[in-house]
């Protein structure tokens, strides 16, 4: 087990319109046969509507800046 940093959590501050920020999310799900499934999930903070998505076994990082790209608000990652 690696040892963590001990850092304050910050509480995070809620947008007063939606539409202003984004979060930015990675989901890894292994399949039955062993493979992972990748997903970069964007939400939007206030709304917390689905922004978008993608899919994919391998994502590569070209992948994610055009995703990030194509939305000029901006964005957060949250790293567990």
């Amino acid at each position: 087990m690696r040892n963590r940093l001990d850092r304050p959590k910050l509480a995070m501050d809620i947008p007063d319109a939606p539409n202003f920020r984004r979060s930015m999310g990675f989901l890894f799900i292994r399949l039955s046969r062993g493979s992972r499934l990748k997903t970069l999930n964007i939400a939007d903070d206030r709304s917390r509507e689905a922004v978008g998505q993608l899919a994919r076994f391998s994502i590569a990082g070209t992948q994610v800046a055009r995703l990030a790209q194509a939305d000029p608000r901006p964005a957060r990652c949250h790293h567990p």
